[in-house]
């Protein structure tokens, strides 16, 4: 028998689970995964992929459990994507249900089949050659004190229960309303942080509450695999008009944060500090070559284009 060592069997893929509330972002997040849209597949089950619009990611939208099945028998044979995303496990559940509803008289026979069909989508999912991105509705129960509950949204309480042994990493999508009424966005990783929310973070090196970016996920479980080059610093810029002379012939266009600034070539400003670079596939590359999430950007980062 071959052996292989457990830095091969988890060389540089990422399985994560994330869960929230309906429009807190966790479709959004996909313009967070650190490759090329043309790398990524969205097998779409909610219809919620508006905010994706302006990128060009493969979508297929599976509309029955044979669909489902056969597409990912197809991928299990050949798959050119770095990345798939099943948005979102909670609708894939309803629909499976749904379909068996009106084959079976029983609805317990209903669930049951539903839950092993899920178990298996699952699987043949983490099977792929590839990293993964599960979504999924956030629900809440209340537990044996009466206390609410937070966790991933499925049809059937024993699938639901299962669900955290598939994933080494489940992450809650949270809003946080600050005190000056401003809305924080942050991916809560462990229950520690607050025992309402079903969270695990079996990698060991994520923070309690991570910036919501699938890049910056990436980049702290994998860091061997990550550019840790020195940033290349340019002189202070008191004034947005003076960044234009670093771009003959051109003027300033506008002064952006890190959620609105458009793709192109830009000057990076944070507490005095200045950088070049441009905004692609919502990071910031850095002249030197370096990628940082625009989600992992502090509050205080101004984008300035030309």
């Amino acid at each position: 028998m071959n052996f292989k060592t457990t830095k091969e069997a988890n060389n540089k893929r990422l399985e994560v689970l994330v869960y929230g509330g309906s429009g807190v972002g966790k479709t959004s997040l996909v313009s967070t995964v650190p490759d090329e849209p043309s790398k990524v597949l969205i097998i779409d089950f909610d219809n919620g992929t508006f905010g994706l619009r302006g990128k060009d990611y493969a979508l297929c939208q599976p509309r029955s459990i044979a669909e489902t099945l056969d597409l990912f028998m197809e991928l299990k044979k050949e798959n050119n994507f770095n990345w798939v995303v099943l948005d979102a496990l909670s609708e894939m559940s309803s629909t499976f249900l749904n379909e068996l509803k009106g084959k079976h008289r029983d609805t317990r026979q209903a669930y049951m089949e539903m839950t092993d069909l899920v178990k298996q989508v699952i699987s043949l999912m983490r099977s792929l050659d590839c990293n993964k991105y599960f979504i999924s509705h956030a629900d809440q129960i209340q537990d044996d004190a009466g206390a609410i509950i937070y966790s991933p949204a499925l049809e059937g309480n024993a699938l639901k229960q299962k669900l955290p042994q598939y994933f080494d990493l489940i992450l809650a999508y949270r809003l946080f309303k600050a005190d000056d009424g401003t809305v924080k966005r942050a991916l809560q990783t462990s229950s520690e942080a607050d025992q309402r929310f079903v969270c695990k973070d079996r990698s060991g090196v994520l923070e309690h509450y991570e910036k919501p970016s699938i890049a910056g996920i990436w980049n702290k479980v994998y860091p061997e695999f990550t550019e840790n080059k020195p940033l290349i610093e340019f002189p202070n810029i008191d004034e947005a008009e003076k960044v234009a002379k670093e771009f003959p012939g051109s003027t300033v266009q506008g002064v952006y944060d890190a959620l609105n600034v458009p793709e192109g070539e830009c000057q990076l400003e944070i507490n005095g500090k200045s950088w070049k670079g441009k905004v692609h596939f919502g990071s910031f590359v850095f002249a030197n070559g370096v990628e940082r999430p625009l989600s992992d950007c502090p509050d205080e980062a101004k984008f300035i284009t030309t």
